[in-house]
């Protein structure tokens, strides 16, 4: 019986770390697969974006998170929609340190209208490109905790299937055994020698 509940103790103890950290590495992950292949376009490109006028900011909001590993961290969201229609499209942006307050203007690239960011972004490239950092660290720790935590349940678990298939052998009975006759480790006694006759006189 001490086998199974050292299992079960030992899955109890894995499965917070699994939900505690999986949560985590996927949100930090996602926004860094997201924010990454924007601001390699906002780099490179970052002197050929110009005014619109053909998009509108319908919603601006930014929240600040503090994390253990992050001193600071701003998010927000900005939604736009073309002027003369009701169809949102969503930014997100990050930074390092408290989000920066104060009204925002849309900009969109020059040779492709379609890509489009703001005046706050471009002025604050640093700052979310420090961002990505620290997220891609706290991520990658989150997920080394929710694998380690799946592979102690995963084990635990194919110990547990493993045990339940194993074929059970039945002990002899205790009484039965103490009934049943000893077999004597001692050597049988050595056969009587013959008796020794006198020899005949001459």
């Amino acid at each position: 019986m001490g086998q199974p509940r050292s299992n079960l103790k030992n899955m109890l103890i894995a499965l917070p770390f699994v939900l505690v950290s999986v949560l985590p590495a996927v949100g930090a992950i996602y926004v860094v697969g997201s924010e990454v292949p924007r601001l390699i376009v906002e780099m490179r490109h970052r002197h050929e974006f110009e005014p619109t006028r053909s998009l509108k900011v319908t919603q601006y909001r930014c929240t600040n998170h503090y994390m253990l590993v992050i001193p600071a961290l701003g998010l927000c969201t900005v939604r736009y929609a073309p002027a003369a229609g009701s169809d949102e499209t969503e930014l997100s942006y990050t930074w390092l340190g408290r989000a920066p307050a104060g009204p925002i203007r849309l900009r969109q690239l020059r040779s492709d209208p379609g890509i489009v960011t703001t005046d706050v972004s471009l002025e604050t490239f640093g700052r979310q490109a420090a961002a990505m950092l620290p997220l891609a660290i706290f991520g990658a720790l989150m997920a080394c905790f929710s694998s380690l935590g799946l592979y102690v349940v995963a084990k635990e678990l194919w110990s547990e299937w493993s045990r339940r298939r194993a074929p059970i052998t039945h002990k002899p009975d205790s009484a039965t055994t103490s009934q049943s006759p000893e077999k004597s480790t001692e050597s049988p006694p050595p056969p009587p020698s013959a008796p020794r006759t006198a020899a005949s006189p001459k």
